[in-house]
């Protein structure tokens, strides 16, 4: 027996549906990478079938795509309104308001995408957004060795946030490997 829709229910639209699915898939693809999540524990997720998802896009690592898309546009998003409002000390300004806006899961989802990198097709988007990211931080800060000090910094505080460490100040010279050679 069909369910009657109430007249309350409100249905969302294709797009609406869409950004769910991506907003959904973003936990699981940052824990399970590509290959390790489930589209089905998506659709469960989501409250919709799995045969909808490959509908909206396709493939697994279409939908993979579309959330690294999905990412990047709010990095972006962030780094254009950062610089456009912080025009002193810009990068530091960008540094405080990823720690704030920038949710873990969007964090570890691209270290997940790197790792993807195998993939020619990933590895191409994944390339491109980069050089996004990164012309137009130097192109709006002109600095440079500042600009590659800072995206060097923050592809390590990723690593340390993966890893469970969220302040440079958890770590002492005692707990970092010794990678000097004694003479």
């Amino acid at each position: 027996m069909k369910r009657k829709r109430s007249e309350s229910t409100t249905r969302l639209s294709a797009q609406e549906r869409r950004e769910h699915i991506l907003e959904v898939a973003l936990p699981v693809f940052a824990t399970y990478g590509l290959h390790g999540a489930s589209t089905l524990t998506i659709a469960e997720h989501a409250g919709i079938s799995e045969t909808y998802i490959f509908r909206l896009f396709g493939t697994k690592k279409e939908l993979f795509l579309a959330v690294v898309e999905h990412v990047h546009t709010h990095v972006m998003t962030l780094y254009r309104s950062v610089l456009e409002n912080h025009p002193v000390h810009p990068l530091e300004a960008i540094q405080a308001a990823m720690k704030s806006a920038v949710s873990r899961d969007e964090l570890l989802l691209l270290l997940q995408a790197y790792v993807a990198c195998h993939d020619e097709d990933i590895q191409r988007i994944i390339n491109q957004r980069f050089r996004e990211m990164y012309t137009y931080v130097s192109q709006q800060v002109n600095m440079p060795q500042e600009v590659q000090t800072f995206f060097a910094y923050s592809m390590f505080s990723m690593i340390l946030m993966a890893i469970g460490i969220s302040d440079l100040s958890m770590l002492s010279e005692q707990q970092l490997p010794n990678t000097h050679k004694e003479s």
